[in-house]
């Protein structure tokens, strides 16, 4: 009889833990960067001109699925339940593809990697630094350099 009561104990214990484990687990939001609306393109740029966005380098902490914010100096919190749908850096890199093709009025905007045929002739290379949320507003500090990728001379360097 001792015996079918710890069965009975071990079975009642069993139950309690799987009940728990058969419970509904939060679902993650997942997010994607905005892509522009429509804008005022520029009308000057010759027919050859064209562009490469990246590679986008990102800091270590921000390149995961989790969102994640600075509070205060050195802690960061990680968001858990929310996340990326796709990677940061090619988000980034698909934004400003976005962002380019129309500011600029051509379709000559292409993102990292790309193939030897469609090689652009100017490339922008994206160093991120921060990427925090500040109010209900996100703000990034980067560093970008615009080079000539016929020669690998750099033209401009900002940030």
């Amino acid at each position: 009889m001792k015996r079918l009561s710890i069965l009975t104990g071990f079975t009642a214990i069993f139950s309690v833990i799987l009940s728990g484990c058969a419970g509904v687990s939060p679902t993650p939001a997942f997010y994607l960067l905005d892509s522009p609306g429509p804008g005022r393109a520029a009308s000057h740029l010759p027919d050859t001109f064209s562009i490469g966005i990246g590679p986008v380098a990102l800091p270590a902490h921000l390149d995961r699925t989790e969102i994640i914010f600075r509070n205060g100096d050195n802690g960061v919190s990680i968001m858990e339940l929310h996340r990326w749908a796709a990677p940061l850096d090619r988000q980034v890199s698909e934004a400003l593809v976005a962002h380019l093709t129309t500011l600029l009025g051509t379709p000559k905007v292409t993102a990292f990697p790309w193939d030897r045929a469609r090689r652009p002739g100017f490339r922008v290379d994206l160093t991120i630094l921060t990427f925090d949320k500040i109010g209900d507003r996100a703000v990034m500090d980067a560093i970008w350099k615009i080079r000539n990728i016929k020669n690998d001379t750099i033209l401009i360097t900002q940030g």
